[in-house]
């Protein structure tokens, strides 16, 4: 199950609000490690 803020987290990285640092802060409190490493994955 995804957390409530993957799918915000991955919006604001795609728009470059988020980049990977700022992202990883988010670990592990609002999303899970596998979760930081699939948005990145999603760089376009």
């Amino acid at each position: 199950m995804k957390s409530l803020f993957y799918a915000f987290l991955v919006d604001c990285y795609r728009k470059r609000f988020a980049d990977e640092e700022k992202l990883k802060s988010f670990v592990p409190k609002y999303i899970s490690t596998e979760e930081c490493k699939a948005i990145i994955e999603t760089k376009d």
